[in-house]
């Protein structure tokens, strides 16, 4: 149900409509008249309509009120047109649903094989830092070992320096 509340507010701002200003206790009296004459009209002659215009006078604010509700057009019976349509209209409305539903489904494999993707990426970059790091030990270690055989090599070096001057003394 929409419901439209006008009040009255002071300040410089422009002129209300005329059908939301506050309203004289005579000016009520004719509207409420009129009101019970229009309203019973547009129950008549709302066949057509699916909208009931309700126009209720608050006394407390003096504003016209304006409600707007859906009229319910539900006959005893149905004649075989307006069946069709509304047989139509609802198959209309479940394709709708199954297209949607298709729709969501596919993106969902979609998200899913994007998933399974980016943990595979995920376990291959795990797999390929711990070999980064493995071959980063190996290089280490096979520096320290070159190290040791610089450190052995010279001390052979010197061993045969030292052997040849306790060879001449």
């Amino acid at each position: 149900m929409l419901t439209c509340v006008c009040r009255p507010v002071s300040g410089n701002l422009p002129k209300m409509p005329p059908s939301v200003r506050p309203t004289t206790k005579q000016q009520q009296q004719r509207l409420l008249q009129n009101n019970n004459n229009n309203n019973t009209n547009v129950l008549n002659n709302n066949n057509n309509n699916n909208i009931n215009i309700n126009n209720n006078i608050y006394n407390n604010n003096h504003m016209v009120v304006v409600t707007a509700e859906p009229k319910l057009n539900v006959p005893g019976r149905l004649t075989s047109a307006e069946l069709r349509a509304m047989a139509l209209r609802q198959q209309q409305q479940i394709d709708s649903q199954h297209q949607l539903l298709a729709t969501k489904e596919q993106r969902l494999r979609f998200l899913k094989q994007q998933e399974v993707r980016n943990a595979v990426a995920n376990a291959e970059g795990e797999r390929l830092r711990r070999l980064r790091e493995r071959v980063e030990a190996q290089e280490s270690k096979l520096r320290r070992l070159r190290a040791l055989r610089g450190q052995v090599d010279l001390q052979k070096t010197y061993n045969v320096t030292l052997s040849k001057l306790e060879f001449f003394f």
